[in-house]
């Protein structure tokens, strides 16, 4: 739905779940390579959080904390984590 131009608030409404459910669910279909990052979230804010990742192992509060930017969400990053996990997955 959110490949189609839904954007959350409306999907987490008709499916009657929280907005969070359905960001944790693109984090999920991404990592696994059934959508891309770039499909998701702007370029700009991407590349922004691409280069406060220094492993795939960190952690969300310390990516958000190196990142000082408030116009950044916590799924926001979630999502391009699960990119960069899915790359490596894939070595």
């Amino acid at each position: 739905m959110y490949c189609n131009g839904t954007n959350i608030r409306d999907i987490a409404e008709k499916r009657q779940i929280k907005e969070s459910t359905i960001w944790k669910h693109l984090a999920n279909l991404i990592e696994h390579n059934q959508v891309s990052v770039w499909q998701i979230l702007p370029k700009d804010k991407i590349y922004k959080i691409l280069h406060r990742i220094y492993s795939k192992k960190n952690k969300l509060k310390d990516i958000k904390n190196r990142l000082k930017n408030t116009t950044i969400t916590y799924n926001e990053i979630d999502c391009v984590l699960s990119s960069v996990k899915s790359k490596k997955r894939g070595k």
